[in-house]
């Protein structure tokens, strides 16, 4: 069992508590530091996806006590996402866009 195993249980429950039915999280994967999340639900994946992902990494910080940064999202075929997060983090990864082109 990991030591993160009962934060991360709360961090959910409090998700699908805000955002179900519109998004549902569940956890696929706690191992050490990694924790891997599927998220499903009639989201609206156009505006704020991130704002889905980025909120239940503040939950688990809340539960948990540590920093928590979101490494990767993955849409899947069934239009339900993938995110990796990483738990314990001494910084948060910074996921803005690059420039397209430089002026």
């Amino acid at each position: 069992m990991s030591s993160w195993e009962s934060g991360v249980k709360k961090a959910i429950e409090r998700f699908n508590e805000m955002r179900s039915p519109e998004a549902v999280a569940e956890i696929l994967l706690l191992e050490g530091d990694n924790l891997i999340i599927r998220i499903s639900g009639p989201f609206c994946a156009s505006c704020g996806l991130f704002d889905y992902f980025d909120d239940l990494a503040f939950l688990l910080e809340e539960e948990l006590g540590v920093l928590v940064s979101v490494e990767e999202v993955e849409e899947l075929e069934d239009s339900s996402y993938l995110a990796l997060y990483k738990i314990g983090v001494k910084e948060k990864k910074d996921r803005r866009l690059e420039p397209v082109f430089n002026p």
